[in-house]
């Protein structure tokens, strides 16, 4: 590593004291760390008879691109004082290698992958197993057939996933009492003083690490606070204007599992398939029910925009959007006849409000924010191309040929993408 910044290693004092005061008090700077490193460079070559320096002379993080300046002052000083000197300079260059491209993995649906799916027909597929298989059907199968889960360790601090889990708890400590009555100011004034005890609670509940009371974890801390504050008080406007129109906002579920079936052909026989989830809150305001999901994330509105229903089938930046409908789609199935708005509430940026579904209407550009019965209706469709290619035997479980689905999965390095 004979490269300028590495031999000698720059402009780098490690010393806390600032370099104005080490000047001033003709302390040691840079130069005389400099010269300590040619004196002991030229004594440690002054007898040697063969000498290899190697540097790198490609930039890049760990340094590389320019030679030592000790290199070009033997260059071009050192053959005048030693006769007898060689030099020799030689770049070595690595043949590129032709990659032989990602080895081809394919899971066949034998007895005993159908049998696992059957199982997994009675125990339900939830929207985020069904994303999965959307985005690939092997990173599926490793998931849900395989059952090669990722190992959970204990944290030692918040990350996203146990932020927003504890600001989930959180919430639906705080609203469950207030569960099936008209909410109005007065009741969401009173959740206020609540809040910091809630929170508190929440992550007593998710986090097993210690220390949420210093540090990034308090700050984490704070900031669920603040979102949860925010959220309460945006409800309380949105109340307070809702009276004056003579309506009303009442929670109607919290956090409550839904369920429902599809009747499919599987080898020649109908069979019902469960599909399950597990919906955030679930409100009525006027006369709309509204689905909810909270996220504690940004969240872009292009992600429940669905322009085509077959985008459905297999665009993963519909993920948020096809989780939402089938939630509606369960919902439905206990709650026939309603209108419904299915969207999400973002708690980091609560200022978009609440992000609806929009979805294409028949014979019409404007996509529509209600979902009624033939909305239903065509995500019952959707479900069941989904369904119906998951259970056929001749369709194998193969890698996505979409790389950029790759980044995030977190069995990559066993598919060798």
């Amino acid at each position: 590593s004979c490269n300028e910044g590495i031999l000698p290693s720059g402009k780098q004092v490690n010393s806390f004291i600032p370099y104005d005061i080490r000047r001033d008090f003709r302390l040691p700077l840079y130069r005389q760390q400099d010269a300590i490193y040619a004196y002991h460079f030229y004594r440690l070559i002054q007898r040697a008879s063969h000498v290899w320096l190697l540097y790198n002379t490609e930039p890049g993080k760990l340094g590389g691109g320019d030679p030592s300046r000790f290199i070009r002052q033997i260059e071009s000083e050192l053959p005048g004082y030693c006769q007898a000197l060689t030099l020799r300079k030689e770049v070595l260059v690595t043949p590129l290698v032709k990659g032989e491209g990602v080895p081809a993995i394919e899971i066949v649906k034998d007895e005993t992958v159908m049998e696992k799916l059957l199982a997994k027909a009675v125990s339900g597929f939830s929207p985020t197993s069904l994303n999965a298989y959307r985005s690939c059907s092997l990173r599926f199968y490793f998931s849900e057939i395989a059952e090669l889960k990722e190992p959970e360790e204990a944290e030692d601090e918040i990350d996203p996933r146990i932020l927003g889990s504890a600001v989930h708890h959180a919430l639906k400590s705080l609203f469950q009492p207030l569960l099936g009555k008209a909410l109005s100011g007065s009741t969401l004034g009173s959740l206020e003083p609540l809040v910091e005890e809630a929170v508190m609670q929440g992550f007593r509940e998710v986090f097993q690490g210690d220390g949420i009371s210093a540090g990034k974890n308090l700050l984490l801390v704070e900031v669920a606070k603040i979102m949860i504050r925010n959220y309460i008080r945006r409800e309380k406007a949105l109340v307070e204007e809702l009276a004056g129109k003579g309506e009303t906002l009442t929670v109607t579920m919290l956090e409550k599992p839904l369920s429902g079936s599809l009747d499919l052909p599987v080898d020649g026989t109908k069979r019902k398939i469960r599909i399950k989830g597990f919906v955030d809150r679930v409100d009525r305001l006027g006369g709309i029910t509204r689905v909810i999901d909270y996220k504690t994330g940004i969240v872009n509105s292009k992600e429940v925009a669905v322009k085509e229903w077959e985008a459905l089938l297999t665009e993963p930046v519909l993920d948020k959007g096809f989780q939402l409908l089938t939630y509606a789609w369960l919902l439905a199935g206990q709650q026939a006849g309603d209108l419904l708005h299915a969207g999400i509430l973002s708690l980091k940026k609560q200022g978009a409000g609440f992000i609806t579904v929009s979805v294409p209407r028949e014979n019409e550009e404007k996509p529509s924010r209600i979902i009624g019965s033939r909305e239903i209706m065509k995500m019952g469709e959707i479900l069941s191309v989904i369904l119906e290619e998951l259970y056929n035997p001749e369709e194998s479980f193969r890698q996505t040929i979409d790389p950029e689905r790759c980044t995030w999965c977190p069995y990559i390095t066993l598919c060798g993408r």
